[in-house]
This record gives C-alpha cells, structure tokens and sequence, in this order.
C-alpha cells in the first residue's frame, strides 16, 4: 500500500492547516502502509502532527518514509515517530532544516534495519 500526500494537487484551502487532521484520520490505515511519502508538508507537519503519527502505534510493514520539507519537524518529534517504525530501511528527510546532527546519531538504534537515509 502506497500514500503519497502532494498538497499541490489539493485544493489550496486544504494545502498545510489540515495535515494533522489527515494523519489522525488515516491512523486506522497506517498499520497497513509500507511506502509513506509526505511532501511539502513544512507548516502542517507540526509538534502534534507528528505526535499523532507515533501514536498511530507501531507500524511494522512501513519500509520506506519521506518527510520532504517538514522545515517544523524538530529532532525529538522526529525520534518519536521513528520509535514505531521498526522495519523502516529507506528515511528521506529533505529540506528539514531543523534537524540536527543529534537525531541522525540516534537513527542506528531506533531504526535498525535502516539502510539508506
């Protein structure tokens, strides 16, 4: 199963405020994702968005995510969501300037099947 969130081919109403609200909504489906690509989801991706997306609770078949232009998503909420996501092997995280050195040093434990980031 693939999702692939591209708030440019939504209409501009629903572009970022809703994110938290899609990933809520989506939560019952999530256990089932092996491919999570959210785009472009910078101001929507926020501190409780991505408390929703790790409480989602683990998320066994997702093998490949892609956080492109989450410029919001900080190191802790980052190792939160990751922490569910233990067959994870591809991590894409694009233009997400408040990422640090210190989440890439932790990515070997949480992830541990990780292959390609």
């Amino acid at each position: 199963m693939l999702l692939v969130y591209d708030p440019l081919t939504l209409v501009p109403q629903l572009l970022h405020e809703h994110l938290q609200c899609i990933v809520s909504c989506l939560a019952l489906l999530l256990h089932r994702l092996e491919r999570l690509e959210l785009t472009f989801c910078g101001r929507g991706l926020t501190e409780s968005a991505a408390a929703a997306l790790a409480a989602a609770g683990p998320l066994d078949q997702l093998r490949e995510l892609t956080l492109r232009g989450a410029y919001r998503l900080n190191d802790a909420s980052l190792c939160n969501i990751l922490r569910n996501m233990p067959n994870l092997q591809v991590l894409r995280l694009p233009q997400n300037s408040l990422l640090t050195e210190d989440s890439v040093k932790q990515l070997p434990s949480l992830v541990p099947l990780l292959r390609s980031v």
